[in-house]
């Protein structure tokens, strides 16, 4: 259209054309339909005399960025980071803006794809990262499928790091994004990289996190929501029961892991020491990751005592002392730290290169400690507080002695009070034990499958003859209820003995649906072949 306006208007006197165009891009278009001689271009037939437009301000590109930003973030759009620390952020990384968005009209698609990337995930990563890797996904298509499909990483397999990490400059293919990739990956040469291998959890660089950059909401790792109720004050062992299933599902244990070591250094104050050991205790029980066992256990133990003491300003180590007694008490949520304390009992026992002299607690104060839980928890239990099975894990805590290569597959002994308290309340409380102590699944086709909850600690505390004897010592005498359940008690140990555990596989073809949950008499009844 503008070689035919030109055309017709070419003999106006005095009159000069002033057009702005890609010369490039219309030759080429031209020269696609037309014939032009070599080294000349077609537009020369028109144009006599070009100018060049003089190079653009740069900052203007990263300034507008930056503006529209501010304005999601003002209208609350972006909330994972305060509108002065991403404009921070955002200042370190502007040359890069200027180097890939050539444009102001780059400036506004950018700004597009980055918030669609974003916003969904903004509270999982780090606004920086996903600025300057969305940066290279815009304008260096190529590069971004390398780094994705870790073509840019230095051994991205070696398992003993849990960080990527780039490989040397005469290597990688963009050479002159080098430096852009090193805003996002840190080098072999980098003099932080054993920090950054141990807390740099969230990071682009941080191989749990780094499929969160690519996948968007398709991503299963662990999230700000988790971070949020893992913080969540007064945290129970209740709270942390209901969310350790998703941590299973979506296999985020290590993670979990990762961010306790990662806040370790983060407690300031003795309330928030106490609450993170407490965390710890707890998390162990349902992650069962010996690293976050031993993250609680280092301060059972005085090896780091003058910077705890300086730290935390205790003013001495009887101070200290009751302070973690407190901890391992838990009065409040007695079963927080039993599973923990059965393991540190343990480790505490059957550890020959500890001396006693570094212990918060020797191995009788550990003792008295789990056995004056127990007596609490029975209370407790009497009052409605806990139930059955907490109590059965504050007697599995007290141990007597421990050594795997000497008592069998256990390698513990529970403590003999420990079970007479235990005993005591079973006779004593026996609704409380025995009620909803029983559940079963459908298994294949004629069969269905009893289970015990706790058979393992319940296992672990008394024998299949010591159960059956506190059984015969429980007077059902006038409860029907209770009779049938300690009759179905009865020959249910008789069958536990012979087939050797205490989750029973049984003949059933009758319709399971029939059968009703915790009703004992029904239960005996299938365990004498009998059809509901």
């Amino acid at each position: 259209m503008w070689e035919t306006l030109v055309t017709k208007n070419a003999a106006f006197v005095n009159t000069v054309f002033i057009t702005a165009y890609d010369k490039d891009y219309i030759n080429c278009i031209l020269e696609k339909n037309l014939y032009v001689p070599q080294k000349q271009n077609f537009s020369d037939k028109y144009f006599c005399m070009e100018i060049a437009l003089p190079e653009g301000n740069q900052q203007i590109r990263s300034t507008l960025l930056l503006k529209e930003l501010t304005k999601l973030s003002q209208k609350g759009l972006i909330t994972a980071c305060k509108e002065n620390d991403f404009q921070q952020s955002f200042m370190a990384i502007s040359m890069y803006v200027e180097r890939y968005l050539l444009s102001l009209r780059d400036v506004k698609r950018f700004l597009n794809t980055f918030c669609a990337s974003y916003l969904p995930i903004q509270h999982e990563v780090y606004f920086e990262d996903v600025l300057m890797i969305s940066l290279l996904r815009f304008a260096r298509k190529e590069l971004y499928d390398l780094i994705k499909s870790l073509e840019c990483f230095d051994d991205p397999d070696n398992k003993s790091e849990n960080v990527y990490v780039l490989k040397l400059k005469e290597n990688i293919k963009f050479k002159d994004d080098y430096d852009a990739m090193r805003v996002l990956f840190p080098t072999r040469s980098n003099g932080n990289l054993k920090s950054l291998n141990e807390k740099g959890q969230k990071h682009i660089y941080w191989k749990r996190s780094f499929n969160t950059y690519f996948y968007n909401l398709e991503y299963t790792s662990f999230n700000q929501e988790d971070i949020n109720k893992l913080l969540e004050s007064n945290i129970t062992d209740a709270d942390i029961r209901s969310l350790a299933p998703s941590w299973k599902e979506r296999k985020i244990e290590v993670d979990i892991k990762d961010f306790l070591v990662k806040i370790e250094n983060y407690q300031n104050s003795q309330n928030q020491l106490k609450a993170y050991l407490k965390l710890c205790m707890i998390c162990y029980r349902y992650t069962i990751n010996r690293e976050i066992f031993f993250l609680a256990s280092r301060y059972l133990y005085y090896y780091q005592w003058s910077n705890l003491q300086k730290k935390f300003k205790f003013s001495s180590k009887d101070d200290y002392k009751q302070y973690v007694k407190d901890i391992l008490m838990s009065e409040a949520d007695i079963n927080a730290t039993s599973y923990y304390l059965h393991y540190l009992l343990l480790y505490q026992l059957s550890e020959m290169n500890i001396e006693e002299k570094d212990c918060v607690f020797t191995n009788n104060e550990l003792k008295d400690i789990c056995l004056e839980r127990l007596k609490l928890g029975v209370k407790q239990l009497d009052e409605g507080g806990i139930s059955a099975s907490d109590v059965l894990y504050l007697g599995w805590a007290c141990l007597q002695d421990a050594n795997p290569s000497d008592l069998g597959q256990e390698g513990f002994v529970i403590m003999k009070e420990s079970k007479e308290i235990i005993k005591d309340s079973i006779i004593s409380t026996p609704k409380k034990y025995l009620y909803q102590a029983v559940d079963f699944i459908q298994k294949e086709t004629g069969k269905i499958q009893f289970e015990v909850k706790q058979s393992s600690q319940l296992r672990d505390i008394f024998t299949t003859d010591e159960l059956q004897n506190i059984i015969k010592e429980i007077d059902s005498q006038g409860n029907n209820t209770l009779e049938d359940a300690c009759n179905f008690w009865s020959k249910y140990l008789d069958y536990c003995i012979t087939q050797k555990t205490m989750n029973l596989l049984m003949d059933y073809k009758g319709d399971s649906n029939k059968v009703e949950k915790y009703n004992y008499k029904q239960y005996r009844k299938i365990l004498e072949g009998e059809t509901i």
